[in-house]
């Protein structure tokens, strides 16, 4: 083989390089990694199967948030459960009939996406909070509600709303609120916004 054979060869292969390496970054400019991968269905009936297996509570093992989100994970995939309590921050101690602008559960971080299934989400879709409150369960047709339950929120409007479910922790003397508010805080505190 000549020089000159080889020269186009290699030409070639970093002509092929920068091809996929643009067609890799348009994908991920086009579909951004996002954290919402599981399905809101799968919560939202999972905390419908908890309430009907026990009672109007929403599990709280000591105001531990893992803990007792896990207790609820049991109901929902298998598959997903790890995944679900490492994604997902749980507020333990309300209730189903609970006001529906607290917060049972959120995203732990920000969502481009309205569902897990949401192509329509690029990068020039803003991020915001995805929240799930005491009712979401049976909530979705509504339009401020998301498909498949739950709602986007804004940083001002998460914040007002976890501290407004903190205070009413508090204030309705819920057990182990204090555990509660101080794992909550610590996250609210974490937000750099």
């Amino acid at each position: 083989m000549g020089t000159g054979t080889m020269k186009r060869i290699l030409k070639r292969v970093a002509v092929g390089v920068l091809i996929a390496v643009f067609l890799v970054l348009a994908f991920m400019l086009r579909f951004p990694s996002d954290p919402l991968v599981y399905c809101q269905k799968i919560i939202n009936l999972g905390f419908v199967q908890w309430n009907m297996a026990h009672t109007n509570v929403f599990p709280n093992v000591e105001g531990d948030g893992v803990r007792s989100f896990a207790q609820a994970a049991e109901y929902m995939n298998p598959g997903a459960r790890d995944g679900l309590l490492r994604d997902y921050n749980y507020v333990p101690g309300l209730k189903g009939d609970d006001p529906q602008d607290l917060v049972l559960l959120y995203l732990n971080r920000k969502t481009r996406r309205t569902w897990n299934g949401d192509d329509a989400a690029t990068i020039r879709t803003k991020p915001r909070w995805m929240i799930i409150g005491p009712d979401s369960p049976n909530n979705g047709m509504d339009s401020e509600w998301l498909p498949e339950g739950g709602q986007l929120v804004d940083t001002d409007e998460f914040r007002r709303r976890l501290l407004k479910t903190l205070h009413f922790l508090k204030e309705n003397d819920r057990p182990y609120w204090q555990t509660v508010v101080n794992e909550h805080t610590k996250f609210l505190d974490s937000i750099k916004e």
